[in-house]
């Protein structure tokens, strides 16, 4: 019986290291906030978007989401590192935060320059969704250490998403087709959702509002 209650007490300290170790700083919050961008960005893309420059507008339109996501999300995390009574987690925090863009940026720069290549080609620009997808899943596998382990399935969806968006938008030559704003809304707009009740429920539950 003891040594059976000391292996209990083990595999609990290990899950609460775990989670310790775990960057706390996203939280599930900003996440589906993201999502609900998403959204208006859809709403956005149906009534801006005109014939003559439609590809630009598409870009501007979901290039303002993501920076408003980004943002959104850096000001939570530094609300609550600074609302912490412990200058070490706060200190955590924010190193994890220095960690995540680092291993962020390759993916974020590959996909700004590939963005920059579609608005002057496009011809081609059909593939803007599905590449941002793919993308996007590359930095949540970069930063899969500051992240609970379940987010490679949402890392997971976006990639598969991506193709797919690739696959069956391959006769789609201009970003005025509301397939491109179904498209965002259908990858991102679940996508973040998902990411969200993964980061609730491997993380949040347990703690509620712990501090970080």
């Amino acid at each position: 019986m003891q040594l059976r209650e000391a292996l209990n007490d083990i595999a609990e300290i290990r899950a609460q290291i775990e989670r310790t170790e775990t960057f706390r700083g996203l939280r599930s919050l900003a996440v589906s906030a993201s999502s609900l961008l998403v959204f208006c960005g859809a709403i956005a893309s149906h009534y801006l978007q005109d014939q003559q420059n439609s590809v630009v507008v598409f870009v501007g339109i979901w290039a303002t989401v993501a920076i408003l996501g980004l943002v959104g999300a850096v000001a939570e995390m530094w609300f609550r590192a600074n609302r912490s009574t412990s200058q070490t987690a706060r200190r955590f925090v924010w190193q994890a935060h220095r960690a995540m863009s680092i291993q962020l940026a390759p993916s974020l720069l590959v996909g700004a320059v590939l963005t920059g290549v579609f608005v002057a080609r496009p011809e081609i620009s059909w593939v803007l969704p599905g590449m941002w997808a793919m993308v996007y899943s590359l930095g949540l596998i970069s930063c899969r250490q500051h992240l609970p382990q379940a987010a490679l399935w949402a890392a997971s969806y976006f990639l598969v998403a991506g193709a797919a968006c690739l696959i069956w938008a391959i006769d789609l030559t201009e970003l005025n087709s509301r397939l491109a704003v179904w498209q965002m809304v259908v990858v991102f707009g679940i996508g973040q959702l998902l990411l969200a009740f993964l980061i609730y429920w491997k993380l949040e539950r347990f703690d509620g509002e712990t501090e970080n």
